[in-house]
């Protein structure tokens, strides 16, 4: 074999190592693209769970403060709705149901609860 075949086999060797190390190259190039994509995704999802969470927190403050400002007739009300397997109210549907009017007795018992 001359010096010039054996120079060529070697440069073909080199040529051929050199592309198998640009394609592992590549791969991990994309590999870490996709990784780096999942891991924002992953992380756009925290967030929105964060989010939702929050959200969720000021409803429940909200409608905690809501019932906070009803009358005792109108959380019995609302109660009496609920048992029945309403889950959606509003206050004029609360207050449709204050229409019925408490035994002299109730009101009594009502003032002694309230007052103290």
């Amino acid at each position: 074999m001359s010096s010039d075949e054996r120079i060529e086999e070697i440069r073909q060797l080199v040529l051929t190592r050199k592309a198998a190390l640009m394609e592992e190259f590549r791969q991990e190039q994309e590999k870490s693209k996709n990784d780096m994509a999942a891991f924002e995704e992953h992380i756009r999802q925290v967030v929105e769970n964060v989010k939702t969470k929050i959200k969720n927190n000021k409803a429940r403050s909200n409608l905690i403060s809501h019932l906070d400002d009803l009358s005792f007739e109108e959380l019995v009300a609302l109660e009496e709705t609920r048992k029945r397997g309403d889950t959606e109210f509003s206050s004029s549907e609360v207050t449709t149901h204050l229409d019925t009017t408490l035994e002299a007795g109730d009101q009594r018992s009502e003032a002694r609860r309230t007052a103290g």
